[in-house]
């Protein structure tokens, strides 16, 4: 009796608690409508007095013709391909553009959709900046394009051979030739929607054809492995290689940085049986510096980096990454990489995000297109892993290398954001796939030690390149910037977790009891550090340190917990116990299995002065608002204060 009763007291608790849950839900919803309409109203509200001051005219794409085009007396030409959809502030917002941009010629932006009755706007396409790899794979400008008029007319009498019989090939043919070679400036992304229509995106695709206009070359390939104590491991990557390079002229150079002796004299075999040449230098595991000792010994035009776990499955990508990597443009290239026996993607390029580099697109299955198909086709990037990295020897030089100052981590990003700021374009080749075995080689990366390393050497990067803390040229801004979804987010749909009063830390005195600690609470820490390293977020200034992440309880109802976080003092043992504030994480719910799990994300800012000196453990605890229960685990996170 007494049982059943106590059943039923929790049971109405539980309906109570998730009841408010689905009211805080409603609360912290907002739609993508409202969103963006502050978002343009904030836009137009910072545009030049003289903004409008250009004359714009408004035609479609099928008025596109060197006719029409000749008899224009409009300092901008907008070609749309409906003009019914074109946004009515339109003309404004490319006129100020062109206004503010005297060396654009060519400018394009952010589309959406109406719904039926044109009453509310959903499905955002936000475009990257100019990415002249991914224009060769289609028209991703979209469905409007604005011209400066004069420079329209200049490359149409230049392009004599334009056929106009098609109006959307001649659009995109024009673009390509105003486009590329790329020169500073020329080509603009409006970061604002112009295009509000459920129109195919990809107008006119160009991978049917042979997309490369640019330089081509049968130069060779220079293959570096740095590679130690696993010559089963560098004898699969080998074999792999012989049997899909097809015609390609390739040379390997493996460089080894102390093997013992018994496979030291393995790996000398397999030079005699692969034909490559050997380098053996004892030194402590620094991957930049095998890379650069690797490039030195080098022959090639061409230099690709490979981890001794990558595995080729199908022939051609050789052949393939060394055009891209011919185009007088581009940088660093890279390849799509699975994970093994599987087509699940470890790598379709990197992402700068606030919370560091990121593999977006990582763990998802690769059976169908993502994101304007981002795991589909070959297309700008700010970085592309080291696992796979080839390039042109001459920019190799010119920026000096892999950084000595990175000796395990982000070294391949750090080459890469070099490379960028010297005028070049990162690709990655999203039309062929290698197998990736990852940390098969230098196992994972979970260990306190392993994390401390990649937290400093993170901190590093950023220190080495301030200005592209938290910036992707090729990643619209309009995109979660904050979590580690690994899918393309929208920004409106995760409001910022720094928003929050700062919560005030106390000493636990009441000790951890080992039936606590529970795999069932499973916790994603994505920040724990400065606040001030995380964003100049208005009105906490100072001391401050912010943590965001997410925990969940399996087999629980997830509102019926309330959530903290534990700072473990690693001297004393001292456990200090904070209240974290919920988040919106819609990306739960999709991800995980468990239900009512959209407000399992936490963010908090506590002053750091409030904690005593030292180095602590961060972990989190969940208690039960109907019942006894409590569950804590601790991460592999650590802060200094």
């Amino acid at each position: 009796m007494i049982n059943r009763l106590k059943q039923s007291v929790k049971s109405s608790m539980m309906r109570r608690k998730i009841e408010e849950y689905e009211a805080a839900l409603d609360e912290q919803y907002e739609s993508y409508h409202d969103w963006i309409l502050k978002r343009e109203k904030e836009y137009r509200d910072t545009l030049s007095e003289e903004g409008g001051a250009l004359s714009v005219r408004i035609a479609e794409f099928n008025d596109f013709c060197p006719e029409f085009v000749e008899k224009a007396d409009s300092d901008i030409l907008v070609f749309a391909n409906q003009k019914e959809f074109l946004d009515e502030y339109a003309p404004l917002v490319i006129s100020d553009y062109f206004m503010q941009n005297p060396e654009c010629i060519l400018l394009y932006g952010d589309e959406d959709e109406w719904n039926f009755a044109r009453t509310i706007r959903m499905n955002p396409w936000f475009k990257p900046d100019f990415s002249p790899d991914t224009l060769l794979e289609y028209l991703y400008y979209g469905n409007v394009l604005a011209f400066r008029t004069n420079a329209l007319k200049q490359a149409l009498r230049h392009e004599q051979e334009i056929c106009f019989k098609e109006a959307i090939k001649a659009l995109y043919e024009i673009c390509l030739c105003m486009s590329l070679p790329p020169k500073k400036g020329a080509v603009g992304h409006l970061k604002y929607v112009l295009y509000h229509s459920p129109a195919i995106r990809h107008l006119y695709d160009n991978s049917m054809q042979d997309g490369d206009r640019l330089i081509k070359t049968n130069g060779k390939v220079s293959v570096i492995i740095p590679s130690k104590d696993h010559p089963d491991i560098l004898d699969g990557c080998l074999r792999s290689l012989v049997r899909t390079a097809d015609d390609t002229d390739y040379e390997i150079v493996v460089v080894d940085n102390g093997s013992n002796d018994v496979n030291r004299k393995k790996y000398e075999e397999l030079s005699i049986t692969f034909k490559f040449n050997y380098i053996y230098q004892p030194m402590q595991f620094h991957f930049s510096r095998m890379c650069n000792l690797g490039a030195e010994h080098a022959k090639g035009e061409f230099l690709l980096f490979l981890n001794d776990d990558i595995e080729a499955l199908k022939t051609g990508w050789l052949s393939h990454m060394r055009k891209i990597a011919a185009r007088a443009h581009a940088g660093a290239v890279g390849a799509k990489l699975y994970y093994p026996d599987s087509k699940i993607i470890q790598h379709a390029g990197i992402t700068n995000l606030r919370l560091g580099p990121v593999h977006k697109l990582q763990f998802l299955e690769d059976v169908r297109p993502y994101y304007d198909g981002r795991n589909c086709i070959d297309c700008n990037v700010i970085a592309v892993t080291g696992a796979c990295l080839m390039v042109r020897r001459e920019v190799f030089a010119e920026c000096g290398g892999f950084s000595d100052e990175l000796p395990v981590a982000f070294n391949d990003v750090e080459l890469c954001f070099r490379i960028y700021k010297k005028g070049y374009f990162n690709i990655v080749c999203n039309s062929i796939a290698l197998c990736h075995h990852e940390s098969l080689s230098r196992g994972n990366d979970e260990s306190k030690e392993k994390l401390l390393r990649l937290s400093a050497e993170r901190d590093k990067l950023y220190a080495m390149h301030p200005d592209l803390y938290g910036t992707d040229p090729f990643y619209h801004p309009y995109l979660c910037n904050e979590i580690l979804d690994t899918n393309y987010s929208y920004a409106y749909q995760y409001p910022a977790g720094c928003d929050v009063a700062v919560a005030e830390p106390y000493k636990w005195k009441q000790p951890i009891k080992d039936e606590w600690y529970n795999e069932c609470l499973q916790i994603s820490m994505e920040y724990a550090g400065e606040l001030e390293a995380w964003t100049d977020f208005p009105g906490k200034k100072g001391d401050f340190l912010y943590f965001q992440g997410y925990q969940f309880v399996i087999g629980s109802e997830n509102p019926c917990f309330v959530r903290y976080l534990l700072c473990r003092d690693e001297k004393t043992k001292d456990v200090w116990k904070i209240p974290c504030t919920d988040t919106f994480r819609p990306d739960l719910d999709k991800n995980i299995s468990e239900g009512h799990a959209s407000l399992c994300g936490f963010a908090l800012v506590i002053d750091k002065n409030r904690l005593p000196k030292g180095r602590y453990r961060v972990g989190c605890m969940a208690e039960s608002l109907v019942g006894r229960q409590k569950l804590c685990r601790f991460t592999n996170k650590y802060i200094e204060v």
